[in-house]
Order: C-alpha cells, then structure tokens, then sequence
C-alpha cells in the first residue's frame, strides 16, 4: 500500500479561500494549483519518501494513502468533532478542484480493545466522513468507497500513547487523477 506523509498542513492552507472562489470551481482550481502545489504533487507526485518529486505519479492499481490527522471522532464513536469540519470542507474545494481524481476513504484504530469491534467502529468512521465529505458538496461518483481497516496498517507503534493516536485516523487514496 503507497502511502504518504499526513497531508493536514497542505489542506488547511485553504481554510481562507473566500466564498467567491469556492463558488468558482475554475477560480478554485487556480486557487489550488497557484497556492498548494505540494497538495497537488500529493494528489499524484508525491508517494511516501518522495514528497516533492515532481516524476513521482498516482499508483492507479493501488493509489495513494494521505493521512488526515485532523479529522477526530468523540471517544468510541463515528461522531466527527466539530473542529474536523475545516479540514473536511477544504478536503471537499480539493476534491472539486480535481474533477478527474476518485477518492476511496479508509478508517483505522489502534488495536486496544477487541478487533472486530475495532473493524466495526473503523467501519463507520469510514462511512461518516464519506458521508460528511458528500454532505460538504463532493461529488458522488468521485467518491468510490468508504472501508474500515480496524487495527491493520498501523503508522505508529501501538505499544505507545502517541503511536496509538497515530493509529487513529482517516486517511483518504486517491486512485486516479
């Protein structure tokens, strides 16, 4: 699985687009190639340990995995906080500015507790945030699926409060562009 760095930086670098451009989806898209082009080389030029390569491309077999680490959920629920919406909402004005890429989400947990139940709560985190990103004004057919991973591919080491809490996340692969 082609992963990448967390991409939280990158996105919220929109959080002040004006309502003019994100009503624009041209003006967006030039918003977004002028203004984040490391998000743009993340969407298909920047694979985990080649971030800024500009030869690097989209894996169209198995995509690519961005990491969100902005986006939380209330403890052992698929409630999405308040504050995750920002970084959704600028999620949503990067999905429209690239109208040809698709976009799978995948929940994960760190592996305290019993796993299916992590399966089943990663699952509907998953769904929530898919569910959110339509919600916010994504494209149906951009958005593939939602699957929840539960405690498979850990980023961090589970043996540690911080490594835990880098097991908690949505990450979002973008297949095409």
């Amino acid at each position: 699985m082609a992963r990448t760095a967390p991409i939280s930086r990158e996105i919220d670098c929109i959080a002040g687009l004006d309502e003019e451009a994100v009503q624009s989806d041209e003006l967006l898209k030039q918003y977004v190639l002028q203004n984040l082009s490391s998000f743009h080389h993340a969407l298909g030029t920047a694979p985990m340990g080649r971030e800024g390569d500009p030869n690097a491309v989209v894996d169209t077999v198995n995509g690519n995995w961005f990491d969100f680490t902005n986006v939380r959920f209330k403890t052992g629920s698929s409630t999405i906080t308040d504050d995750s919406y920002t970084q959704l909402k600028n999620l949503v004005a990067i999905i429209k500015a690239f109208p040809n890429a698709t976009f799978k989400v995948g929940g994960y947990t760190d592996n305290t507790g019993d796993a299916s139940k992590n399966l089943a709560l990663s699952q509907k985190r998953a769904e929530a945030v898919a569910a959110a990103i339509l919600k916010e004004g994504a494209n149906k057919q951009q958005i593939l699926k939602a699957e929840g991973y539960g405690q498979e591919h850990p980023v961090g080491d589970n043996s540690t409060a911080e490594g835990r809490a880098m097991n908690r996340r949505v990450s979002v692969r973008v297949k095409s562009k």
